[in-house]
């Protein structure tokens, strides 16, 4: 009698356990706008020294949308799920918050084909062309470099 009530107990402390909601320790990002490549300083013209390509795809499907570099301005799409704005244990040396499940995500991979160093300054907005964030590379010649574009994001 006695392991049944032990049985019965152990049965409905689970259940209970099972069907509490648990807190998710993320909140949703979507962000649709355009993505900006200059140099840094501006004024100098990118064509011909600068190739690649931006890439949105959704991590473990197999459909992607790849567009060629130049053009400069190129739209992006970010879907995914970052830590909530309270946990700290979650940010980077940068002091941005990394996603923790992307969806989809914009990647650029970035070429130098000049002879020397180039400065570039990579630049997020949003749908309303409000600046999201912005991060500045410079390439050696001939290096190649990725940025995701969900990195940028504060």
């Amino acid at each position: 009698m006695r392991t049944h009530r032990l049985v019965v107990l152990l049965v409905a402390l689970v259940a209970v356990a099972l069907s509490s909601p648990s807190a998710a320790p993320a909140h949703p990002v979507t962000v649709l706008g355009s993505v900006k490549i200059t140099s840094d300083p501006a004024g100098t013209d990118l064509t011909g020294k600068l190739v690649g390509f931006a890439v949105i795809a959704n991590p473990g499907l197999e459909k992607t949308i790849s567009v060629p570099i130049p053009s400069f301005t190129l739209p992006v799409f970010i879907d995914g799920d970052k830590p909530d704005v309270d946990d700290d244990s979650a940010t980077t040396s940068g002091g941005k918050k990394p996603f923790l499940n992307k969806r989809l995500d914009t990647a650029l991979a970035l070429t130098n084909t000049s002879g020397g160093s180039l400065s570039i300054l990579v630049t997020v907005r949003d749908a309303d062309g409000a600046t999201l964030g912005s991060e500045s590379h410079t390439l050696a010649a001939n290096e190649t470099v990725l940025v995701f574009i969900s990195n940028l994001l504060p």
